[in-house]
């Protein structure tokens, strides 16, 4: 004879004790869903030695998002933000398009700046909050970090879509987001690709700024 416990949960939560007369392990084939306890029991050969008053709920099985309106709705919004900002900032700062990035060692680079632009920056804003002189520059520096991060797709977007239409302007950059979006949205590596498409966008948002910075300031002759 062998003895089984089981909690089963409905309001309140009850144990049973259930009781084989035999040895191994029954197996349930989906019996006694609407008879509680005692329907358990029975489909797994036991006694119940304990309360039998005893509701059992059975969780209802997750819809999946792909299979949702408002998903692909949020994605429509989703897209068309993108594109306006990326429409404004690319012209009002033509410097941040990366045109500079043409191979693979490039966004290699961008990457690694990329994660230690991720990295640094909110320590060092953290570290400058701790100065009362210093509190509004690091707000200042947390929002530019924010607004740097969402920037970053469109960027990678923008690169993407030039690539792909072999020029720029505004419909490269939209076929770009598409393409973006539909990488970021993948099951169980979409996440992922959003993590590592941020860490190249802020590569080569700093690595424009501090081109543009330096030429800037490079002595004439």
């Amino acid at each position: 004879m062998s003895v089984a416990t089981a909690e089963l949960t409905g309001g309140d939560t009850q144990k049973l004790a259930f009781v084989f007369p035999g040895q191994g392990s029954p197996e349930v084939a989906g019996q006694g869903r609407d008879r509680g306890g005692q329907g358990v029991a029975d489909a797994l050969g036991a006694v119940i030695a304990g309360q039998k008053n005893v509701r059992v709920q059975v969780a209802a099985a997750r819809s999946s998002r792909y299979l949702t309106v408002s998903f692909y709705a949020w994605q429509v919004v989703r897209i068309l933000g993108l594109f306006v900002t990326g429409l404004v900032v690319f012209k009002l700062m033509p410097a941040l398009m990366p045109s500079s990035m043409v191979s693979g060692s490039d966004w290699l680079k961008a990457g690694g700046v990329g994660f230690m632009t991720l990295v640094a920056v909110p320590v060092a804003a953290i570290i400058i909050a701790f100065t009362f002189i210093g509190l509004p520059i690091a707000l200042i520096t947390f929002i530019l970090y924010l607004i740097a991060c969402y920037l970053a797709k469109i960027v990678v977007a923008e690169f993407v879509g030039r690539s792909v239409m072999k020029n720029s302007g505004a419909v490269p950059l939209l076929v770009g987001l598409l393409l973006v979006i539909l990488a970021v949205n993948l099951p169980w590596i979409g996440t992922l690709i959003n993590f590592l498409l941020i860490l190249l966008g802020l590569g080569a948002i700093a690595l424009s700024v501090y081109r543009n910075v330096a030429r800037r300031h490079a002595p004439a002759f």
